[in-house]
């Protein structure tokens, strides 16, 4: 009857009922005189207090309480018939001699109605929190799902004007490129010079190499790596375009290889100096200039080799100690991580290598 919610104080002095008969029943077993007396007594208090609290939290709104006193109701009846049968008030008959076993049996039965009842009452109240959990649960679920879709969307938005940003950054930066080698480019045209004038045209070349990075990034879906298949045989074209020499093969094995951006300004730099060089220190070679560009990946190292079968040179002299090309060489290199690089100039031509990991 939930008397714990309804009536804490008379919960209470129940327990403290529950406890004297335990203290009862030892007595009973010491036979200690009178228990019999005390215990009618207690069993006559409670029954009191039982009635009055069923009656108490009925009205209080638990309206299953009024079974329980009907329970109680009869069952109390029957003890009143049956004390009246024996002080001679009524008649002894089977009815009354038998009454109490009635109103006990009534009682047991209503008992285990309100019980399987009660029973059944926390099995339904378990199913509906546990419906109530998987409905909280789901709706929390579709609040997530919902909550990542909105992230979702929104982080896709920000990395696709993140994108625009990028490209429109590459682009300009191409056409800042391709102004200042315009502007090169007539300079260079208007120069009588010789000498100067391969100055600019070597010039041109390394911006070309620059400017071929911000190209492919302009032009690749993936903004931060390059395709070495795409952008290395650009560079061989610019510097193939600007020499613009008949008597050269340039045999190239690229592999496709994704470089970072850092890595691939440095890379694309390098290649145009290592094979500006060999075109210009065999310029006048009499047999056909044979150039070999190979760039392959094993494992995580990568591997930059470019060869000719020109005449050679001095690279401890004239290259490496007062050659322009070879120190901005030297510098590029230095900003690719883990690299370092070899060049070997004999009679029969010149070898470079470079070995750098990702």
């Amino acid at each position: 009857m939930e008397i714990k919610k309804y009536l804490p104080l008379t919960y209470k002095v129940l327990k403290l009922i529950i406890i004297l008969y335990l203290i009862l029943v030892i007595m009973a077993y010491l036979q200690f005189n009178p228990w019999y007396q005390i215990i009618t007594i207690v069993a006559s208090i409670t029954y009191i207090i039982l009635f009055y609290m069923s009656i108490r939290v009925w009205i209080m709104g638990h309206t299953k309480a009024k079974y329980y006193l009907i329970a109680m109701t009869i069952y109390i009846s029957t003890i009143v018939v049956m004390s009246l049968m024996i002080n001679g008030i009524l008649e002894n008959n089977y009815i009354t001699r038998f009454a109490f076993l009635y109103g006990s049996f009534m009682e047991i039965i209503l008992f285990t109605l309100l019980l399987a009842n009660r029973f059944y009452e926390v099995k339904n109240e378990k199913i509906r929190i546990q419906n109530r959990l998987i409905e909280i649960k789901e709706k929390n679920e579709k609040f997530l799902e919902y909550e990542i879709e909105n992230r979702t969307k929104e982080i896709k938005n920000l990395l696709r004007d993140k994108e625009l940003l990028l490209k429109e950054v590459y682009h300009r930066v191409k056409n800042n490129f391709q102004m200042v080698i315009g502007m090169i480019s007539i300079q260079a045209n208007k120069e009588n010079n010789k000498v100067y004038k391969k100055s600019f045209q070597e010039l041109i070349c390394r911006i070309k190499s620059m400017s071929a990075v911000h190209q492919s990034l302009y032009n690749s879906k993936a903004l931060s790596c390059i395709k070495s298949k795409e952008y290395i045989p650009k560079i061989i074209q610019d510097v193939k375009h600007v020499f613009n020499r008949d008597n050269m093969e340039i045999i190239e094995m690229v592999d496709s290889i994704d470089l970072k951006m850092e890595y691939a300004i440095s890379l694309g730099v390098i290649v145009n100096e290592v094979l500006t060089n060999a075109i210009k220190h065999n310029f006048n070679l009499e047999k056909k200039l044979i150039i070999y560009i190979k760039l392959k990946k094993v494992n995580e190292q990568i591997n930059l080799l470019i060869k000719d079968n020109g005449k050679g040179f001095d690279t401890e002299h004239k290259l490496i100690q007062t050659g322009l090309g070879l120190k901005l060489l030297e510098q590029f290199i230095k900003k690719i991580p883990n690299s370092h690089f070899e060049f070997h100039s004999t009679s029969e031509g010149t070898e470079f290598s470079l070995f750098f990991t990702t």
